[in-house]
């Protein structure tokens, strides 16, 4: 069936075009008419679909820091390798161990020296502050010290304390008894001085009348004099003897004050050797903690340089080079100065490892790190500009079954530097060809 054109389109028509027109299947019509529809929506899809715009750089994987070597300060003699190339470790693993017979003697001497003074500031300070020191629940908050023999010199020394001072006690007790005794003394001389002048004021009148003699009378006065004198020598015997008790009393306070201050002077002796002695011993335990070489980060031995066990390692050698890794990856990677103007830190992009392929194990998003300031040459004088790529996991695949990425895989990095419509990507060639054409001589 030919498909029967308007008249009023057909007048406007040649006629042969009019006559193919009349003779046109509809079918062909409906193709032509589908065709412009796509035609159309092709050129309006290309016009707003945009996609992303990709700089590609290649390079290869590095260590994220620099090679690592471990030494050991002081050396000593090998006993140990636990270690060897190519293997995975962690931070603070041993990989080498070395003889620590001198170290670690050292070390007990400086701990029992230590442990050795404690006990004697608590002994000393016991002394002190007048506490017991045989008392379990005062020594358990030092564990690991041993008091025996401090408490043996603390029960010897409260011995020798209390010894002296009984025997000024004793002294004292002596010298108040004579005390009392020439006061009793004092107050019978008194009545009896009292006695002697009353009698001698008694009988003065009668020497007028011959009843007593002048011999008697004066008789009766020395008897007074005499009771006078011996209550004046038992007073200053009293006072004498107050003065001895006063004196056996300050010997008493002295002997303890003496006891103290020595303890005191010992005590802080004691504690300035602690100190000394616990610095030293930090110092020891390092060097011992030292014979056991650990690593420093975590990452993959690269070299172990002593193996021979028995050998002597110098202070400061070499032991073990480590390349270190992190739970992230640095690709180094070449840019063309063409794609340079759009790439900057912080840029997201792709990187695309050659040993494992793309479509099946994908790729690690990542992050432009550092560009390098100035173009390099290299060495068939091609200019590049350096990049360094910071992916965000350090392995492709799962968490459970990761791919190992070492340093010194290539990788292509895919930087993206913006979006463009399909369309700009179909003209642009027509564009440039435009710019350039006749422009030439």
């Amino acid at each position: 069936m030919a498909f029967k054109s308007p008249r009023n389109d057909i007048e406007f028509m040649t006629a042969n075009v009019a006559a193919e027109l009349e003779s046109l299947p509809l079918s062909g019509h409906l193709i032509l008419i589908l065709g412009s529809f796509f035609a159309i929506t092709a050129i309006v899809w290309a016009n707003f679909a945009t996609l992303e715009e990709v700089a590609r750089a290649e390079g290869r994987v590095i260590p994220s820091g620099q090679v690592q070597v471990v030494q050991n300060l002081e050396g000593g003699i090998l006993t140990s390798v636990k270690v060897k190339p190519g293997q995975s470790v962690k931070a603070g693993q041993t990989m080498l161990t070395l003889d620590d017979t001198h170290f670690a003697s050292s070390y007990r001497e400086g701990k029992l020296t230590s442990n050795a003074l404690v006990a004697r500031i608590a002994r000393l300070t016991a002394e002190i502050e007048g506490q017991r020191f045989t008392d379990e629940s005062y020594l358990n908050d030092k564990p690991g010290v041993y008091f025996g023999d401090e408490i043996k010199l603390y029960q010897i020394r409260k011995q020798e304390l209390e010894s002296s001072i009984e025997i000024l006690k004793q002294q004292k007790t002596q010298f108040t008894t004579s005390l009392a005794k020439l006061r009793d003394r004092e107050k019978q001389l008194y009545k009896n001085a009292q006695i002697s002048q009353n009698i001698f004021e008694r009988n003065k009148p009668l020497v007028e009348t011959g009843a007593v003699s002048h011999v008697e009378l004066l008789q009766l006065e020395a008897a007074v004099n005499e009771s006078l004198g011996k209550l004046e020598e038992t007073r200053g015997d009293i006072q004498g003897s107050v003065a001895a008790v006063k004196e056996a009393e300050k010997k008493i306070q002295e002997r303890y004050q003496q006891f103290i201050s020595a303890a005191q002077a010992e005590l802080n002796i004691a504690k300035t050797e602690l100190k000394k002695t616990n610095v030293s011993n930090v110092a020891l335990e390092d060097r011992v903690r030292r014979t056991e070489v650990k690593s420093p980060v975590n990452g993959t031995i690269n070299q172990v340089l002593v193996n021979t066990i028995g050998a002597v390692v110098q202070p400061g050698m070499a032991l073990v080079d480590i390349v270190p890794t992190d739970d992230t990856l640095l690709i180094e990677a070449r840019i063309r100065p063409a794609d340079i103007a759009f790439v900057y830190p912080g840029q997201q992009a792709k990187v695309k490892l050659t040993a494992y392929d793309f479509a099946i194990y994908g790729g690690l998003d990542s992050v432009i790190e550092l560009i390098s300031a100035d173009s390099i040459t290299d060495q068939i004088g091609g200019p590049y500009f350096k990049v360094q790529v910071r992916t965000q996991k350090n392995y492709l695949g799962t968490e459970s079954n990761p791919l190992p990425i070492i340093p010194g895989m290539m990788a292509s990095v895919d930087i993206i530097t913006g979006e463009k419509t399909v369309m700009d990507y179909i003209l642009n060639p027509l564009r440039r060809a435009q710019s350039a054409a006749m422009t030439e001589r």
